[in-house]
């Protein structure tokens, strides 16, 4: 299965940051604070591709510890755990709107862009300025 191994590859990722981030001393030097390094680019590019996840775990690190290191080990671990959920429901959208063009509709609505003009929603033809 295809999502699997996407799953998979995902979790590779993380688990490389993050061990990467523990042999810099990622930890340190977030509450030291640092310039942008090699280890905020690989962070960055896998909180892009897993958010929900991603954001989740570090807010409730934040909640559940305030020492530097067993943050950043209970972040990642909860990153991990919460990947797997994520992205199966993903999928499970996906199936759902290869269905019925009504469920690709109700899922488009409320990303589409709010803003007259430019795709989004267009304002009446008595207020164009053509």
């Amino acid at each position: 299965m295809l999502i699997a191994k996407f799953i998979r590859v995902n979790l590779a990722l993380i688990v490389v940051v993050g061990f990467y981030g523990m042999v810099i001393d990622e930890p340190y030097w977030r509450d030291v604070g640092h310039g942008l390094w090699l280890y905020d680019y690989l962070f960055w590019f896998a909180l892009i591709l897993n958010g929900p996840s991603g954001f989740t775990a570090e807010y409730l690190s934040w909640l559940g510890s305030s020492d530097g290191d067993s943050r950043f080990v209970i972040q990642y671990a909860l990153w991990c755990a919460l990947l797997w959920p994520q992205w199966r429901l993903y999928h499970r959208l996906a199936l759902g709107c290869q269905e019925s063009r009504s469920k690709q509709m109700i899922l488009y609505i409320p990303g589409r862009r709010r803003t007259p003009g430019e795709g989004g929603i267009q304002p009446p033809a008595h207020a164009r300025r053509d």
